[in-house]
């Protein structure tokens, strides 16, 4: 059973944040970086239900004029989730930001996440599938009063690559819908709506067990629908997940 894992994210948006809270928003288009480490103890997991204790950090590769990037824009946070009901994906978590770079802050987040997916696995047999992924966050900083949510859903077409016999690798083409609202920006809402393209690797495979790691290269082009344009444009996105 898993007793622990990592995560590594970079992204390159409008102003959007990675679903999963493993970057951090941003008015202008950044690269941004996430990284996470947590632990299961196996004394607190069910059957279908698990709690999790783990540091994050996020922070900015490059930024856009008016933001900050490097070291004082690493923000620190430790927390804890759980995974209370067996057969949904709906993950309820606690955590504390404490301020590691110069422009990051001290504060309390709560959030819930909602996500459902299908098809990710290639299947035993076949070169073509239908694919979907669909995401649901919101949070409350509990010092600064910001409240946030974004969601994003994706479905279409995921096709092998390689032979079936080779190490599970896959390309979705997809389409996506993403929407956002958070209440300390002047238009505090955002939808978006485009084409995607993932590419995914799976990894820690054997005759026993299906990938436990995987990584994942994501293109888009989202349209603005309405309100702000923070989450439309190019979407880029690497995700190593052990």
């Amino acid at each position: 059973e898993r007793t622990w894992g990592a995560s590594v994210g970079l992204s390159s948006t409008g102003g959007s944040s990675i679903p999963g809270a493993l970057s951090t928003g941003g008015r202008e288009r950044n690269a941004q970086f996430g990284t996470e480490l947590f632990w299961r103890p196996q004394d607190w997991r069910g059957y279908g239900t698990h709690a999790d204790l783990y540091v994050r950090t996020t922070g900015n590769l490059h930024a856009a004029t008016g933001e900050h990037s490097g070291w004082p824009s690493v923000q620190l946070v430790f927390g804890a989730r759980i995974k209370p009901l067996a057969e949904h994906n709906l993950v309820l978590a606690a955590e504390r930001l404490v301020k590691a770079g110069t422009f990051t802050r001290n504060d309390w987040l709560v959030r819930a996440a909602y996500s459902a997916t299908q098809g990710q696995l290639p299947p035993p047999q076949g070169r073509r599938w239908m694919a979907y992924d669909h995401y649901a966050e919101a949070g409350r900083y509990l010092d600064s009063g910001e409240e946030y949510a974004v969601a994003e859903l994706r479905y279409g077409p995921n096709w092998r690559l390689g032979a079936e016999d080779a190490r599970p690798a896959s390309l979705w083409t997809h389409a996506v819908l993403a929407l956002e609202h958070n209440n300390t920006y002047g238009r505090q809402n955002a939808a978006s709506a485009g084409l995607g393209v993932n590419a995914r690797w799976w990894l820690r495979e054997d005759a026993y067990r299906s990938g436990r790691s995987w990584l994942e290269l994501s293109l888009q082009y989202r349209a603005h629908l309405g309100g702000d344009s923070r989450n439309s444009g190019w979407v880029l996105r690497a995700t190593w997940n052990y």
